[in-house]
């Protein structure tokens, strides 16, 4: 088994939205359509609510849950928050009030502040610095337009990286789209070869561990391995659109797969709208005696809540409803970028290279092992999600139970959700 890659030196740091007027409501129940065509996707396409205050899960309540508000301090005596590492988030398209969003949520949620949001200078920082920077970049020699369809996507990958890792610097990397008639309602979904270049170029511009919120049914496994000689860790997932789906960027092996939870119920379930299933790719040495495909690689891999979080995304003719209560799996993929970010840190502190590629899910799994018991997941590390079921993934989408989680490791939650504060220490100091 390979656990580590060699530390990269932090280099210098060079959806679905409202559409002009209209706002889809749906609720936590409910399923989108299925597709007729190949495309890449968000995974986040519900909203429940809109108004002039925030609802749902607020930062404190999702990091009390999760552990993340019993951390410390790593050797260096800095606290755990991501200090020193960088989030890079890849996007396509545009959002002009990206910065302002961040900003207000920040500000509402009296969350660490960052350099490049307002007046204030983002200037490169060195490793522990104590306040973190922020960044766009575009991927192309032409900046990427303005594209409605990625404002929500882009406003709650970014908030909610940073409330899991508020040290963390973030880029975003945003890929090019076209637009009919350069309008910011008609723009296409970008091609595979515009997303793995926007990757390339958020690893290079210094990101660390990278937050994928979408799938692409076009990806082809010859185009993710490009992906496999760069020195960071990757995050995406599946769900939204119901069992099965196991498509790219979450399907590669050295990709970690986020399935989604309900929490609202008191006690942690299967999503109804999750996903994951077998993929074609061989079984990696991190899943044996956990899968139970002996030949290919299952995802998910983990788990993390997928509904009702508060998300501040200013967009046309909003009326300043600008609090949106959204689900989707694209929150938990930055969320898990931002633990990543949080063990670096501590691995750093302590003399050691950054988990990368492979590394994370070598780790992960290694966590989850208890010795002289196969199959049971130890509980100082996760929550093993036993219960909930997911609804079946076709155009119709008939409200039926297809795939139900069960005790030990299931496709629909992985290993189950992090018990943050330990899992994070494990990671960091024990392998």
């Amino acid at each position: 088994m390979r656990f580590l890659r060699l530390y990269r030196p932090l280099t210098a740091l060079s959806a679905l939205a409202l559409l002009a007027g209209m706002l889809v409501v749906v609720t936590s129940s409910q399923l989108p359509a299925g597709r007729d065509r190949p495309m890449a996707r968000y995974l986040s396409t519900q909203i429940t609510s809109a108004s002039k205050s925030p609802r749902g899960y607020a930062p404190a309540r999702i990091r009390t849950h999760y552990g993340f508000s019993k951390m410390g301090f790593d050797k260096k005596g800095n606290p755990v928050n991501g200090t020193g590492q960088t989030i890079g988030v890849v996007i396509w398209g545009a959002d002009p009030h990206i910065r302002q969003n961040l900003q207000t949520f920040i500000t509402q949620f009296n969350l660490k502040p960052m350099h490049g949001l307002t007046g204030k200078a983002c200037r490169k920082p060195a490793a522990y610095a104590q306040v973190p920077c922020f960044e766009v970049i575009n991927t192309n020699k032409t900046p990427a337009p303005q594209d409605y369809s990625t404002y929500k996507e882009e406003s709650l990958d970014v908030e909610w990286a940073h409330a899991i890792a508020p040290g963390a610097n973030i880029i975003v990397a945003q890929a090019p789209v076209k637009c009919k008639k350069g309008h910011p309602n008609g723009c296409n979904t970008p091609t595979p070869q515009v997303m793995d270049q926007a990757i390339q170029k958020v690893v290079s511009a210094g990101a660390t561990v990278v937050s994928m919120s979408f799938e692409d049914d076009l990806i082809t496994s010859r185009l993710a391995a490009s992906w496999d000689g760069l020195d960071a860790a990757f995050v995406s997932g599946e769900g939204d659109f119901g069992y099965p789906e196991a498509d790219y960027p979450a399907a590669d092996p050295n990709v970690l797969s986020v399935g989604g939870t309900d929490i609202t119920s008191g006690h942690e379930v299967a999503w109804r709208a999750d996903a994951g299933g077998l993929t074609k790719n061989p079984r990696p040495d991190y899943q044996i005696n956990w899968t139970h495909s002996e030949l290919f690689r299952e995802v998910n891999d983990v788990a993390y809540n997928a509904v009702d979080y508060a998300v501040y995304n200013l967009t046309p003719a909003s009326g300043g409803d600008n609090w949106e209560t959204g689900n989707g799996v694209s929150f938990g993929v930055p969320q898990w970028a931002g633990l990543i970010a949080d063990v670096d840190q501590v691995r750093m502190a302590d003399g050691k290279s950054i988990l990368a590629r492979d590394g994370v899910m070598d780790g992960l799994y290694l966590a989850a092992t208890v010795a002289g018991k196969p199959g049971l997941i130890d509980k100082a590390y996760f929550t093993d999600v036993t219960s909930g079921c997911a609804y079946a993934n076709n155009k119709h989408h008939i409200p039926r139970c297809v795939k139900k989680a069960a005790k030990g490791y299931d496709v629909l939650t992985g290993l189950g959700t992090p018990v943050a504060n330990d899992l994070v220490f494990y990671l960091g100091y024990d392998i």
